[in-house]
């Protein structure tokens, strides 16, 4: 699936559980702690199939984002951002060279590829997929501004112009926010977060095979796409309340059902197969965790823990397992793996964790998410669940 950047602001530490299939659990899960980079705190930002985890140290500030895989991390580079990272490990991102933002792809080992369009002022590698093509936003000289004012698919060395709406940029990767500003299929269909500055609106949109369909009719201005999926489903959300989900798919649009029928929907990821994992309220005005199996189907109610209070899903892989969070009465919020029998099961996590929270899942097995711990510092965590 594609995977969307979820941000979070924690300090690294690796926590690999292993957990029975997804049945009853007698005893807790066995758990090892990794803590590889001591006390500091850590932004994961995009996870692969591969099981790499993209990130970066906040207490070296934005310019070091940093590779987690199978235990090891690797610094990618000390001047630059990364937004994306796919099954192979590459990284798309900018590297700075002097004043100047240069679109660069990183293999896994730090190895950079300068991707630059030639006679850019500024470029960002937005996004990349499996296949190695990127999405690269840029400026021209005398054009201000720390957002793309223009858009490429980059496939091999041959740029293919994304065309924007007038008065539309595109930024880079927010770190404070929680959603991509570009997403990319390997059958090479975009998703767009683009933003009107002198509207002061968002502006979702698509490009697939050279032609770009605007989301704004769909889900209003500040509407947000939150993933796509290989078939070209889109997931997208309004920007006004109640937040309702659409997903549209080659000019087709079908509304989520919610639970309760009082409007509110909110689509988090969509696997291959067309089933999504968010939340819903139900007749108690609750927020839980959902799992639609279709866009059509009628919303599945997954729960919460014992004694549990609003709950709510995040990512749901191709086995059809979902991961998120469930709160405990009184005792803050807990990182929740559902497997297909749709039980939840509560995830280790730190000592004095008090809000965890699983965001992504990969078809293996592995999680990624985060909690709170005595200091107030959030921590990056990885489980991996072994069925």
């Amino acid at each position: 699936m594609t995977w969307i950047r979820r941000v979070t602001t924690c300090a690294v530490a690796v926590l690999v559980v292993v957990a029975g299939t997804a049945t009853p659990v007698s005893a807790a899960p066995t758990a090892r702690l990794i803590n590889p980079v001591p006390d500091e705190r850590f932004h994961i930002f995009d996870v692969s199939e591969g099981g790499y985890v993209l990130g970066y140290p906040t207490t070296s500030g934005h310019f070091s984002p940093t590779l987690w895989h199978d235990g090891t991390l690797t610094t990618i580079t000390t001047s630059g951002r990364a937004t994306a990272v796919n099954d192979s490990g590459t990284v798309a991102g900018t590297r700075y060279v002097g004043e100047q933002a240069r679109a660069t792809l990183w293999s896994a080992n730090g190895t950079p590829t300068d991707v630059a369009p030639a006679g850019a002022q500024d470029s960002w590698a937005l996004a990349l997929n499996d296949r190695g093509q990127a999405v690269i936003g840029y400026t021209l000289p005398g054009e201000i501004g720390t957002s793309a004012s223009r858009l490429a698919l980059r496939t091999g060395d041959t740029l293919t112009d994304i065309p924007l709406a007038a008065g539309v940029t595109v930024g880079q990767l927010t770190y404070s926010s929680s959603h991509a500003t570009v997403m990319l299929t390997d059958s090479g269909v975009v998703a767009v977060n683009g933003r009107s500055l002198a509207q002061g609106i968002g502006v979702p949109f698509v490009w697939a095979a050279g032609v770009r369909t605007d989301l704004l009719p769909v889900v209003g201005p500040n509407g947000l796409i939150n993933d796509i999926n290989e078939a070209g489903q889109v997931l997208a959300a309004t920007g006004t309340s109640p937040t309702r989900t659409a997903v549209w798919q080659a000019g087709t649009v079908r509304w989520l059902t919610d639970l309760a029928s009082n409007g509110y929907s909110l689509g988090q990821g969509i696997n291959e197969a067309g089933a999504i994992a968010g939340s819903s309220d139900n007749w108690y005005g609750q927020s839980r965790a959902t799992l639609w199996p279709s866009a059509t189907s009628k919303p599945i109610d997954l729960g919460t823990l014992p004694v549990g209070g609003p709950s709510s899903a995040h990512d749901v892989n191709d086995r059809g397992e979902v991961v998120g969070s469930s709160n405990i009465l009184l005792s803050g919020r807990r990182a929740v793996f559902w497997g297909t029998d749709r039980r939840a099961l509560e995830l280790p996590s730190i000592p004095s964790g008090r809000s965890g929270d699983a965001q992504w899942l990969t078809n293996a097995g592995l999680i990624a998410g985060s909690d709170t711990g005595a200091n107030s510092a959030d921590r990056g965590l990885v489980w991996i669940v072994t069925r």
